[in-house]
């Protein structure tokens, strides 16, 4: 596969991260109380943080959006569900 397709493949692969992210937020809306739901967020979380952190194909090359594309006024959250992703 050539570079171009990599980065085609994961930048296909992080809309898909994206939006099982945003499914999984309006099903927890949805869900009430259920206790589902404290572990349905957290993935929610790491799903949406997946297309930004280093994602390496097997000839090592490193891909991951660039968060310039997050809006200034959700920059804030958007750094701490990073955050906590990585602990």
């Amino acid at each position: 596969m050539t570079s171009q397709e990599q980065r085609y493949v994961h930048f296909v692969s992080s809309i898909d991260n994206l939006n099982d992210a945003w499914r999984i937020l309006q099903l927890i809306k949805e869900s009430g109380d259920s206790p589902l739901v404290g572990p349905a967020f957290m993935f929610a979380l790491i799903e949406y943080a997946k297309p930004y952190k280093h994602s390496k194909d097997d000839v090592m090359c490193s891909h991951r959006l660039d968060s310039q594309r997050v809006p200034v006024e959700h920059m804030d959250l958007h750094a701490k569900i990073i955050d906590f992703r990585d602990t």
